[in-house]
């Protein structure tokens, strides 16, 4: 298992649009071949950034460039600013 987060700023002007594209994005992840997990998060309190956490379910190693959180990553450049980044898990 890993994890894939992509945070975008989207300007306030674009926060109803992102919601929807999420949404939509969201529905059709039923449709993935890969075996992902999904969760979007608003900051709070002022909920100026949305966080989407990706789980992927493929391996023990995680590729640096997943398609799948590539492409969200790209689509979410219209809403604001976006950062993207690889998580792997860590035994204690």
């Amino acid at each position: 298992m890993w994890l894939e987060t992509v945070v975008v700023r989207p300007a306030q002007h674009q926060k109803t649009a992102l919601r929807e594209y999420l949404d939509q994005w969201q529905a059709q992840l039923a449709d993935s071949p890969e075996p992902v997990q999904c969760e979007v998060f608003f900051r709070l309190p002022a909920g100026t950034d949305t966080a989407i956490h990706i789980r992927h379910h493929t391996g023990s190693s995680f590729p640096a460039a997943n398609p799948l959180g590539l492409r969200l990553a790209e689509n979410l450049r219209e809403f604001g600013p976006v950062k993207r980044s690889l998580w792997a898990p860590h035994s204690f």
